[in-house]
């Protein structure tokens, strides 16, 4: 009787988000990354990436209850100094925020998250300390983009019935990600639309989001 009610709650909730207009009203999505903004001056790049997720974010098969919205400013110097420090001050939907930009333990990036949501489709960000400059970040989100509803409609009718017939059985959270396209070197961005089971198997898919092709399929 479990796994009949399961079964069910599965193929409601992927019922649920199909017609929703409102994919945040899901509570199996995990995180939904729609908007990226991206600009460059005197040698720094400024990356801000910001969307919903879930908190604490951890990618484990569940999608948490509590969700929030999040804001991923990261600062990628042409020259990297282990000495130099910067800090960072950047107006968003009317609020200004400042701090300092942490150095990434890896990458050869600082960066800083702030908790609100950046919708705009330009945004100035002045760094501090390292350097002294403002760069102007743009939205890479172009006119002709299909939003991620219909990236998630394209995935679901890829993946969507082997999807329901691993959900009778075990738990699924859903990643909707605008990221920079990971199969080729011809640069641009693509949606990644991505179902996690807590069994560990994925079903991810990457569409281009002006002319909607599937690029790549992954199912594992």
């Amino acid at each position: 009787m479990g796994l009949f009610f399961a079964a069910v709650a599965s193929v409601l909730a992927l019922s649920f988000l199909a017609c929703s207009p409102n994919l945040e009203q899901n509570p199996r999505i995990s995180e939904l990354r729609d908007n990226i903004l991206v600009g460059q001056a005197q040698g720094y790049k400024v990356t801000i990436v910001s969307g919903m997720r879930e908190n604490p974010f951890v990618i484990d098969g569940k999608s948490g209850e509590k969700k929030a919205d999040f804001v991923v400013l990261t600062l990628a110097p042409d020259t990297f100094s282990l000495a130099a420090e910067y800090g960072f001050s950047v107006t968003i939907a009317g609020t200004k925020y400042s701090g300092r930009l942490l150095k990434h333990p890896f990458n050869n990036t600082y960066s800083a998250e702030i908790a609100t949501r950046a919708t705009e489709r330009e945004l100035a960000v002045t760094i501090s300390g390292g350097a002294d400059l403002t760069v102007t970040a743009s939205s890479v989100v172009g006119d002709n983009f299909i939003g991620a509803m219909k990236a998630f409609d394209i995935a679901q009718k890829r993946v969507g019935d082997d999807v329901e017939d691993l959900a009778k059985t075990t738990e699924y959270e859903i990643f909707i990600r605008l990221i920079e396209s990971p199969v080729d070197l011809s640069g641009g961005f693509r949606w990644y639309v991505a179902f996690v089971f807590e069994c560990e198997t994925t079903f991810a898919v990457l569409i281009d989001p002006v002319s909607m092709e599937i690029l790549a399929v992954k199912e594992d």
